[in-house]
């Protein structure tokens, strides 16, 4: 864009497109989830997904036709729309938008991911009576996914640790998944070590533990300060009110 045509052109608010753009495709998002994983609990493991395919036309270019396409089937624009509105933005500013809509998909599906936690220790351990024994448990881990939450919030452990402890309070069979990821990200080497591993997760809970710490990493996509918040109003506001 010349000179000329920069103070002439109309001013866009960024925020404001951005913004747009993520309404947009919020529940084209929520669509795809439910039909492909027939649960509302996993926005965040469909939000990496958009967020990949956002970035990967980014790469080829923040004024590539693909990226236009993208942003407008996904979003509230039709294409010639969307491609004017983009046209009057500089290069930074296209970079801006793209940073902060997919900022705000990752929060979206954090925030998600956070209420999940909370509402599968709502569903398992706090909304049915239980014997003494088993409420015993419930403060248990309720106690343990308070104090992993405060230990981040005090910089003592990382957001993925954090995470890891709150999976594993949750869900013994963490461990062994744990070590699962490990032997896939440096490369199968023992056939016979990762199907046993496969068989101590389980068929039931390995893709709900997939899907959560794909979740885990929208935190990259968040600034701290959001990520902070996200972590205090959930998992120690929320969690701190089960009375066990």
């Amino acid at each position: 864009m010349s000179m000329s045509e920069e103070v002439f052109a109309p001013k866009v608010d960024v925020e404001k497109l951005a913004h747009d753009l993520f309404l947009g495709i919020k529940p084209k998002l929520q669509v795809t989830i439910h039909l492909s994983t027939h649960s509302k609990d996993v926005y965040y493991a469909a939000a990496r997904d958009v967020i990949k395919n956002i970035t990967d036309y980014a790469r080829r270019g923040v004024d590539s036709d693909d990226l236009i396409q993208y942003l407008a089937n996904e979003g509230l624009y039709v294409y010639d729309a969307l491609k004017r509105v983009w046209s009057n933005l500089s290069e930074e500013q296209k970079k801006e938008v793209i940073d902060l809509l997919i900022s705000e998909i990752a929060e979206y599906g954090l925030t998600n991911l956070f209420a999940s936690i909370v509402g599968e220790f709502w569903s398992r351990w706090v909304s049915v009576s239980h014997s003494e024994e088993y409420r015993k448990m419930a403060k248990e881990k309720r106690d343990r996914i308070l104090k992993a939450a405060k230990d981040y919030l005090n910089g003592k452990i990382s957001f993925f640790d954090m995470a890891v402890e709150i999976a594993k309070a949750l869900w013994p069979e963490t461990e062994y998944f744990i070590e699962l990821m490990k032997e896939e990200k440096e490369g199968i080497k023992d056939p016979f070590k990762y199907f046993k591993l496969r068989n101590q997760v389980g068929k039931a809970v390995e893709p709900f533990l997939r899907n959560y710490f794909t979740g885990v990493e929208l935190a990259s996509y968040i600034s701290d300060n959001k990520l902070r918040k996200l972590v205090r109003k959930y998992l120690i506001n929320d969690m701190s009110k089960f009375i066990l």
